[in-house]
């Protein structure tokens, strides 16, 4: 169940089942930038024109083709499909909420984008020979906060 508040100029996401370590390298992707211009390259990554580089959260990953930045980072990256449509609906909310019309947005800035773990979901599936497994899934919440130029 995704809750969601507004105070002002932040909006804030509570209980997302989506993946923390791809939101978080997500939202560090689009921080610091205008609401038309994340939008931009939100539909680039769906459209896998460009990578998301992994920087924090890489032990593990695959190399990518197209890397947006090819300083230091040896060309690790994702397409993070879901939390990608996440960060855009949630721009598309704020937009909607704030009035804010297609030209406005060039103006507006993502001034902070938090995201935070909160407790883990737990389900069971049932194995072979009488086994019940546990398995949990990231759960994140999200906070965002825009300012003007």
């Amino acid at each position: 169940m995704i809750m969601f508040r507004i105070i002002q100029n932040k909006l804030i996401y509570k209980k997302i089942r989506i993946s923390f370590k791809n939101t978080v390298e997500t939202a560090g992707f689009i921080k610091n930038r205008t609401l038309s211009s994340a939008k931009k390259l939100i539909y680039q990554i769906l459209t896998k024109k460009k990578c998301i580089i992994f920087k924090k959260y890489n032990t593990g990953l695959g190399r990518v083709p197209k890397p947006n930045d090819l300083r230091n980072y040896h060309n690790q990256g994702r397409y993070p499909i879901k939390s990608c449509m996440l960060l855009l609906n949630l721009i598309k909310n704020i937009e909607k909420i704030n009035n804010i019309k297609q030209e406005e947005s060039s103006y507006i800035v993502i001034d902070n984008i938090i995201v935070n773990k909160t407790g883990k979901y737990i389900r069971k599936r049932n194995s072979a020979f009488g086994k019940i497994l546990r398995i949990k899934s990231s759960v994140c919440s999200l906070k965002i906060q825009i300012s003007s130029l």
